[in-house]
């Protein structure tokens, strides 16, 4: 078992991340419509497929963003894992970045990097 698997899901005082696979796909599929990425089901499934093997083989951490009730708002990447300096990317959908609050997830992410020993080169939202 990978060392991420017990990296899901993060709780925050008002998100929830999780795998993507914990999202329905017809969710995840609007959202990377919204990110004008491929959108159709199939080349969704095939993302999170991809996705999820990155993860599980260690190089990347990538969660979805939900809500308290479990909407999926954005997605949350964390690349460069075979450093020790990290790149964290956040992608939002627009009716959910003008109240996001970046500093708490951002907050929970830095403890969470540091708990396995990384550290933050860049941080884009």
């Amino acid at each position: 078992m990978n060392h991420f698997e017990g990296l899901h899901p993060i709780l925050t005082a008002n998100y929830r991340l999780d795998w993507l696979t914990k999202f329905k796909l017809p969710a995840v599929t609007q959202l990377r419509a919204e990110l004008n990425q491929p959108s159709n089901l199939e080349a969704t499934s095939r993302w999170i497929n991809e996705t999820m093997r990155r993860v599980m083989g260690g190089s990347e951490l990538c969660w979805g963003l939900g809500d308290k009730q479990g909407k999926l708002m954005g997605i949350i990447t964390i690349t460069n894992l075979d450093h020790d300096g990290v790149d964290v990317r956040i992608k939002t959908m627009h009716p959910f970045n003008m109240q996001f609050n970046e500093s708490e997830v951002r907050d929970s992410i830095e403890s969470l990097l540091h708990g396995i020993s990384h550290h933050i080169n860049s941080w884009q939202s």
